[in-house]
């Protein structure tokens, strides 16, 4: 007879007992551990009450109340849940080619019970992952989220190796049979394993990417036109995303949207980036845009404001621009590969960088129309400015935003809809009783700036009350948060008083601002 006792310091312990013949084989042992008090550096410690050799095999602490009942840490899923995602790309960069095609994700050996997974090396970044969070954890997530999942497969090329065209029919094939572990029917050979892992209906992927920024390497197109007809002929309504940039698409060489990936210290001249792109199929994926360099630090004031101005040059240009993501997301500060990140956690702690903040005044933008806008100011080029309309998340309701840098001048309801996100015709807006109109700028420069807003076009009066205005800055550019100060930038709301179509305002250096003006209701309105 073995006795077994686990325990972490004195917070908790258990024991379990077992013949040497119940132990001869690898035995699955899960129990559920109460603690007595929190210690943020507890570890996990088993001793035996005999000599020998004790084998572990995929040990994991997970807690009993998770994010939707997943297994997802609840306080990371909810801050991830509050920027309102569109959708999820994944498993992302690097990670899905691997140094070498050995090390690559394999989504079918992610799949079914986590102790039959064998796990990998993730040599991109140095650690070893038994991808408990697999294929069916990032679909489970997206959905939990409601947002829709952007599977990035690999194409047969690692950072060192690539597969040849002759030779990548298994490798087309396995991606044809992940996606039928998807979306196929619970009778299918892949769904029915889906079903198994107790989700019987499919799930709803209609994005895959075929890659990782690998347009460069020798056979990417050839793989590329193999994974695009495979996955075509069998799933025609999934949107296949080409790693190459726009001037490579043509008939021979299809696709439905294109990958964009920018990342450079000087982001706030790239708001302009897609002004010129003829406005024409495909529409571009900004798969990963993050400020780096000096000034970007850990996450600061003025990378995020950076970010910002490259956002609103995307809604600007949301007709040819169909989705952007930040990256990196997620960061464990223990294990910090990479700086900036939006979100970083500890064992128990997390905290939000500027830029996960500033992403807060764009989580509605999806679905918006935008109106043009004017901005008349000389000698100060700092500025930046969008208006969109939307409708309210809570209540239905519509109302008008309106990012503006001095004169903005616009067309009520004149506008231009989203391709993907549609939003109600306009004789619909005269059925609410109130709309309101948001006004968000970006100041990038080092001086405060007074402005004359000047709100032309409407069909409805602005309130005299209810209007407010929001801040994200701080004393100095370089700001900023971390454990120990998590909202040393955020975002600052306070009313707003007597608001009218013309006003003079004024924003602090290095600043994002809303201004949300209410309007009165239309005479029209019926309930």
């Amino acid at each position: 007879m073995h006795t077994f006792l686990c325990k972490t310091y004195v917070i908790f312990h258990c024991t379990f007992r077992g013949s040497k013949k119940s132990f001869a084989k690898w035995t699955k042992i899960e129990f559920s551990l109460k603690s007595r008090q929190n210690n943020t550096n507890s570890r996990l410690q088993f001793t035996t009450s005999k000599s020998g050799v004790i084998w572990l095999d995929q040990v994991s602490v997970m807690p009993l109340d998770t994010y939707m009942g997943h297994g997802f840490r609840k306080d990371l899923s909810l801050m991830l849940a509050n920027l309102k995602p569109q959708f999820l790309k994944f498993p992302g960069g690097n990670y899905a080619m691997g140094n070498h095609l050995r090390n690559a994700f394999r989504w079918s050996e992610t799949v079914g019970p986590w102790e039959e997974r064998p796990g990998h090396f993730n040599d991109a970044w140095g650690y070893w992952t038994d991808d408990g969070l697999g294929f069916f954890e990032f679909l489970q997530l997206a959905e939990d989220l409601g947002a829709s999942p952007v599977w990035v497969v690999n194409d047969g090329a690692s950072l060192n190796e690539e597969v040849s065209t002759a030779t990548i029919a298994s490798l087309v094939k396995d991606v044809v049979d992940g996606i039928e572990f998807a979306r196929g029917g619970p009778k299918t050979p892949w769904g029915s394993v889906r079903a198994a892992m107790g989700h019987p209906e499919p799930f709803k992927l209609d994005y895959v990417s075929i890659g990782n920024q690998e347009c460069w390497m020798l056979y990417y197109r050839g793989n590329y036109q193999k994974f695009y007809s495979a996955i075509k002929a069998a799933y025609p309504e999934v949107n296949i995303i080409s790693s190459c940039d726009r001037s490579t698409i043509s008939p021979s060489n299809p696709a439905d949207l294109y990958d964009v990936y920018t990342s450079s210290s000087n982001m706030f001249s790239r708001t302009s980036m897609f002004d010129n792109t003829p406005r024409s199929a495909p529409k571009a994926i900004v798969s990963e845009y993050a400020v780096t360099g000096n000034d970007a630090g850990k996450g600061t004031l003025v990378a995020a404001l950076a970010e910002a101005a490259f956002l609103i040059g995307l809604e600007r240009n949301s007709d040819v621009v169909e989705m952007a993501s930040c990256a990196p997301l997620f960061v464990n500060d223990n294990d910090r590969r990479w700086s900036p990140d939006a979100i970083v956690f500890n064992s128990w702690q997390h905290y939000g960088c500027p830029n996960y903040w500033m992403l807060h005044f764009f989580k509605d933008s999806s679905g918006a129309a935008l109106h043009p806008t004017t901005i008349q100011i000389s000698d100060y080029d700092q500025l930046v400015a969008s208006a969109i309309t939307l409708q309210n998340a809570t209540d239905r309701s519509p109302y008008l935003r309106i990012k503006v840098i001095a004169i903005v001048q616009f067309p009520c309801f004149n506008n231009q809809k989203s391709s993907k996100y549609e939003i109600k015709e306009k004789q619909e807006w005269a059925r609410t009783l109130a709309i309101e109109i948001l006004l968000q700028v970006v100041n990038f420069g080092n001086r405060a700036v007074d402005l004359n807003i000047s709100v032309v076009g409407l069909a409805n009066g602005i309130k005299m009350s209810g209007s407010k205005q929001t801040v994200l800055t701080s004393s100095n550019p370089l700001d900023e948060n971390s454990f120990e100060q998590p909202e040393k930038v955020a975002p600052v709301s306070s009313p707003l008083a007597n608001a009218k179509p013309q006003m003079g305002l004024s924003l602090r250096p290095y600043s994002l601002t809303s201004f949300d003006l209410l309007l009165e209701a239309s005479k029209h309105a019926s309930i």
